[in-house]
């Protein structure tokens, strides 16, 4: 160690990357001028200061408890203490577990900054006394709002239409889209990052699409729909039928799906004019057929759902 000017009562000394840790003394000597002398000595410990790093994990929703983790470094010697402060913000949070290397706080929202950048510092102190610090930005908002709708079915070979809104909680934040199958057999999102898409898939089963949205500031939320893919089901009312005028005329259905009947329904598509449809709602239907002058031969078309 070199003294800068060693013949004064105080000075100074400079101390680099390449010296020696450890006890230094240093002695001061006065002399008067009799040639009288006497010393005094003041010990230094040459150390360094410890180094702290904390983890970004992004963004922290308003009113959900927050927590940041530091690292810390000795470098030489002990830590002795850590603590967390607030540095800048909305307000002063109430810091839990501040001597700890974990910290936490629960972030709260204002009217007239509805998103808060709260900055914490974590300092360290060695067992020599010397400290070090770093700084964390955390970043308080709302998550944003989806909905992608009630569930539906969808008959094979068909195309699904997958539909969202969502908007930001926060003003001014744009918003990008991510749609994904979590569940269900192989199929085709044909426009994932739209807001709105389609699917195609000939395979028969139950899917569970969801949709994540996510602002500017990196808050996501989610909201999933559960499709079935189902054939449609195949109904035979058999052949042309030839009936007489005003006698009662059934017919009965029959029909199959890869689940199960749920209900039938007929209806009149066209004729002379509409008839009464007796069981209507069930597999076989019934209706007397009406003649009329104009048009002695009348054809009837009934429809099975």
């Amino acid at each position: 160690i070199t003294l800068n000017t060693p013949t004064q009562l105080a000075t100074t000394f400079n101390t680099s990357a390449g010296m020696a840790l450890g006890a230094y003394t240093f002695r001061c000597t006065i002399t008067n001028t009799y040639g009288l002398s006497t010393s005094d000595t003041v010990n230094m410990q040459l150390s360094l200061r410890p180094s702290v790093s904390i983890t970004d994990t992004g963004p922290q929703i308003i009113d959900e408890t927050a927590s940041r983790t530091a690292t810390i470094t000795a470098n030489d010697g002990t830590i002795s203490s850590q603590l967390w402060t607030w540095v800048s913000g909305p307000d002063q949070p109430n810091l839990s577990n501040a001597t700890t290397t974990t910290v936490s706080f629960t972030p709260v929202t204002y009217t007239e900054n509805p998103i808060n950048r709260y900055v914490l510092r974590c300092t360290a102190t060695s067992n020599y006394g010397l400290t070090g610090f770093n700084d964390i930005v955390v970043t308080a908002g709302h998550r944003p709002t989806i909905s992608v709708g009630a569930d539906f079915v969808v008959a094979t070979t068909e195309s699904g239409v997958l539909t969202s809104s969502a908007s930001p909680q926060d003003t001014g934040e744009s918003l990008t889209y991510l749609w994904t199958k979590t569940s269900g057999p192989a199929t085709t999102i044909n426009t994932p990052t739209q807001g709105s898409t389609t699917f195609t898939t000939n395979n028969i089963g139950t899917y569970i699409f969801r949709c994540t949205v996510t602002d500017a500031l990196g808050f996501t939320a989610f909201d999933e729909v559960q499709v079935i893919i189902s054939d449609r089901p195949a109904v035979n009312v058999g052949a042309t039928a030839i009936a007489a005028i005003s006698e009662v005329f059934s017919r009965t259905a029959s029909a199959t799906d890869d689940g199960s009947i749920t209900g039938y329904q007929w209806s009149w598509v066209a004729g002379p004019n509409q008839p009464v449809l007796s069981n209507a709602n069930t597999a076989t239907v019934s209706f007397p057929p009406t003649t009329y002058t104009e048009s002695p031969i009348n054809r009837y078309i009934l429809r099975c759902t």
